[in-house]
């Protein structure tokens, strides 16, 4: 494995930090680097956030990234943001219909 070079500066990060070393196959290297630094970390929270192994606001934190920018990172590579599943809108729903027929 190679080791790839990434510091933490924007796009992806709002702090600067000294460069950070991560093993990756070198094909991985050749899809992040022009991508940016901090991608790795993005793309490791995003997927993390999308597998509903974190929270929103976790994933964005991963990625050293206010909300509303991960949010926006989300929908420039995945076209999709937030992820709404079915029982949060239908209890949503019935929340509503609670408190309008009160």
């Amino acid at each position: 494995m190679s080791t790839i070079a990434f510091t933490s500066e924007e796009p992806y990060s709002g702090t600067v930090k000294t460069q950070e070393r991560y093993n990756f196959k070198p094909h991985f290297n050749e899809i992040l680097e022009p991508i940016g630094s901090g991608a790795a970390e993005f793309f490791l929270a995003a997927s993390l956030y999308y597998a509903h192994k974190v929270s929103f606001e976790a994933a964005a934190a991963l990625a050293e990234l206010s909300f509303d920018e991960f949010h926006y990172r989300l929908k420039e590579h995945f076209n999709i943001g937030y992820i709404l599943d079915d029982e949060s809108i239908l209890e949503d729903m019935e929340t509503i219909k609670n408190l309008v027929s009160k």
